[in-house]
């Protein structure tokens, strides 16, 4: 060794060393003292909420939009609503935990929307309560647009003072009637809202709304076979003065069984017994039924066999087979493509909320 030192100290060098190779001296020029590094000392654990961007779907029962409005750009507000526990909303509330309630006065639209929800949330055609609903709130989540502020009267101050505290637009929240917080937030940065077909206004067609008809012939088609099997088997009608209805009723039946039974003077037992024929399904029925499930499917709904791989009758040629495909994707390419300009928008926004929210760096490993 050609230096030494203890901790808290600084090196120094040995006395008369020498080089290991030549055997020259060394001396004080030679010298280069190690760096010093301070070592990482295992501490007390800090928990920190690993935040990320979630990405949610919501429907028509969640989500409140201006029914006029054509396009999302044109919505001046834009409402979520869903039930959560009470206990979770004043723990994430505490300044206001005391005056969070679950059963809160509810307008009549309010009110026929939280039924809705829970009604399908327990899986049933209404609203059954019971105590599992009792401590529920409704949380309503509002985004409005800064030019919303405007429809408010020119010399309200109200008007200014909200333009300066939310430039980008507002968001506010509310456990029932209870306000919890507020914060300036852009709707464009969190929402956007997709219909599967154009139209005007926010109640449009949905994709599958022309096959509702023949998905209505179906099952009344369906239901008239299905009783004809159950219910069209036909009684059995007896001669009373050659069965005994009563000695029967006290009788188990059982595979094999003799019954006591004594026919009409000059007639044979068979006589005293008469069985309707059966309902019979007419075969034209089923042939219907195939035909609806089919070809009027497909044609309604411009999925036709090409699409997944069926086979078509009237189509002998791989051309003529591609030719039905690509007309078929060329029918269902108006919603899909409505849907991938969503989703790339979506994921847009997705990326700038991690831009904008993320505090520091973070490292993805991603496989492959």
């Amino acid at each position: 060794m050609f230096a030494s030192g203890a901790p808290g100290q600084a090196a120094s060098m040995d006395q008369s060393p020498t080089c290991f190779n030549c055997g020259s001296p060394l001396g004080a020029e030679n010298f280069l003292p190690a760096p010093r590094v301070p070592v990482p000392v295992n501490g007390e654990p800090v928990a920190m909420p690993k935040g990320q961007v979630v990405i949610d779907f919501y429907g028509s029962l969640e989500l409140a939009t201006p029914p006029w409005c054509n396009d999302f750009w044109e919505f001046p507000w834009l409402q979520k609503q869903f039930e959560v526990h009470k206990g979770k909303l004043k723990a994430a509330y505490p300044h206001v935990a005391d005056k969070i309630e679950a059963n809160t006065p509810m307008n009549a639209e309010d009110v026929y929307g939280r039924a809705t929800r829970l009604a399908v949330a327990q899986g049933l055609p209404v609203l059954h309560p019971g105590d599992v609903m009792y401590n529920l709130s409704t949380y309503t989540q509002t985004w409005l647009r800064p030019w919303a502020f405007d429809s408010l009267d020119k010399g309200n101050p109200a008007k200014d003072k909200l333009k300066a505290i939310f430039p980008d637009g507002c968001y506010c929240a509310f456990a029932g009637q209870t306000y919890c917080e507020s914060r300036n937030e852009a709707m464009s940065d969190h929402w956007r809202v997709m219909h599967a077909l154009p139209g005007d206004g926010q109640s449009r067609p949905a994709v599958g709304e022309a096959s509702l008809e023949i998905q209505d012939q179906v099952n009344t088609l369906g239901n008239m076979a299905i009783e004809a099997f159950e219910y069209g088997i036909p009684p059995v009608y007896a001669d009373p003065e050659v069965l005994d209805f009563e000695a029967l009723t006290q009788r188990t039946i059982e595979p094999g069984v003799h019954v006591p039974a004594r026919p009409r003077a000059g007639s044979t037992l068979a006589q005293g017994f008469f069985q309707p024929n059966a309902a019979v399904v007419p075969s034209e029925l089923f042939e219907y039924l195939q035909e609806l499930m089919g070809p009027m499917f497909q044609l309604v709904t411009g999925v036709t066999a090409a699409v997944f791989g069926g086979s078509m009758d009237d189509v002998k040629t791989a051309k003529a087979y591609s030719q039905a495909r690509d007309m078929s994707l060329g029918r269902l390419s108006t919603p899909w493509n409505t849907f991938k300009n969503m989703y790339a928008e979506i994921m847009q926004g997705a990326v700038k909320c991690f831009r904008d929210n993320e505090p520091e760096d973070v490292e993805r490993v991603l496989p492959g």
